[in-house]
């Protein structure tokens, strides 16, 4: 079934039939994600790899992760890290002595803490960080007037969503900056270049040069 939200086509899969032909068959018709508005704010013109469309920068990208990130050696080369952080957990249930305990809360730091270790080296605590994480979904997951009817996306400008994604992408910025001085300027640290360990940045970092890539 073909629907339209605004100006943009939208297609439903209303049997399996379907589905497969459009997963499968058709695979490559349906695989880019829609041009919104705020993403491209959020994202650099959504160059990023889940929002950028298929092609051959996409394509890069996805060689990049598969071949440096996600590893089947460089997932195992961050099992220390998950073995950790999960042992400090039950370390908490032990400490808690039977009392009352927030599971969701725990697990979702766990998953953030093993995150951040992971992609940064350490973790960045304090209210900063998670609310700039928080924003950025509301923001993405916030309905966009003119991603869907572009003459009226002065409406976006007109609630402060336009506003808001712009001061969230110029924060979110000046983090990341943050990070990467913070590595590049790392010298003789816990995890130089012949440690055990390399986070995502590091690895990243690494690529760039060693492929002469200018950031």
């Amino acid at each position: 079934m073909l629907i339209h939200i605004g100006s943009t086509p939208t297609l439903v899969a209303s049997s399996v039939d379907a589905a497969q032909g459009i997963l499968k068959t058709h695979g490559s018709s349906f695989s880019s994600r829609p041009n919104m508005s705020i993403v491209k704010i959020l994202f650099y013109g959504g160059k990023n790899l889940i929002f950028s469309p298929q092609g051959e920068h996409w394509r890069k990208m996805r060689s990049i992760l598969v071949t440096c990130l996600v590893s089947n050696a460089r997932v195992k080369s961050f099992r220390k890290v998950r073995e950790e952080e999960t042992r400090n957990l039950i370390g908490v249930l032990e400490e808690s002595h039977g009392s009352l305990v927030d599971l969701s809360a725990l697990i979702v730091k766990l998953t953030n803490t093993i995150i951040c270790k992971v992609a940064f080296g350490r973790v960045h605590s304090g209210p900063k960080f998670t609310n700039l994480l928080k924003e950025h979904v509301e923001m993405i997951a916030t309905f966009s007037v003119g991603s869907y009817i572009p003459w009226l996306s002065w409406v976006d400008r007109l609630t402060g969503l336009e506003g808001r994604a712009k001061k969230g992408a110029e924060e979110f910025d000046v983090f990341i900056e943050g990070v990467i001085e913070e590595h590049v300027n790392k010298k003789g640290g816990a995890k130089a270049k012949g440690d055990d360990v390399q986070d995502v940045v590091d690895i990243l970092l690494e690529f760039q040069n060693e492929n002469n890539i200018i950031s």
